[in-house]
């Protein structure tokens, strides 16, 4: 049976080991994707927020320490089903539609990143938890920046493909 969460630091401490879960996920499955990417500018994203996602795991990592909950990662089922989606649906796609399918999944998680940094910050401001803040606010700021990129290189693949029918 797992231990009731009684307080906000209690709160923080399970979603930032909730966050490092997820950090996690999502590096293994940008892998994943890079290799199913068909176009070079998704390879290049994929790879560049390869990059960023494992100094954002870092961050989480570095919080964790900072409130003396080092090691202590938590269960995140959404990124395993969030994963679990874009693999199933790649699976079922045309290989001509594989980057709509990975920059979709890409999108759906970056928001769900988002969400989850913007809650921490949040949560780490409210306990005045300083040093926190600024490492989960560089998170926030790389996850913004990602989605807008996706949102950005897969419209422009859209139109390129419309303009192709």
């Amino acid at each position: 049976m797992t231990e009731q969460l009684t307080t906000l630091e209690q709160l923080l401490d399970f979603k930032l080991g909730a966050a490092l879960t997820m950090e996690r996920d999502v590096l293994k499955l940008l892998g994943e994707l890079e290799q199913a990417a068909q176009h070079r500018q998704v390879k290049e994203l994929l790879t560049e927020h390869a990059g960023e996602t494992r100094q954002q795991a870092g961050n989480v990592e570095r919080c964790l320490e900072m409130l003396g909950q080092a090691g202590k990662d938590q269960p995140c089922p959404v990124s395993k089903a969030m994963a679990e989606e874009v693999r199933s649906v790649l699976g079922q796609a045309d290989k001509g539609l594989a980057d709509a399918v990975i920059l979709a999944g890409a999108l759906a998680t970056e928001h769900h990143e988002v969400a989850v940094y913007e809650t921490l910050v949040m949560m780490a401001s409210v306990l005045g938890a300083r040093q926190v803040v600024e490492l989960l606010e560089e998170n926030l700021g790389q996850e913004e920046a990602a989605r807008d990129k996706v949102k950005k290189l897969a419209l422009q693949l859209a139109e390129s493909a419309a303009g192709e029918e």
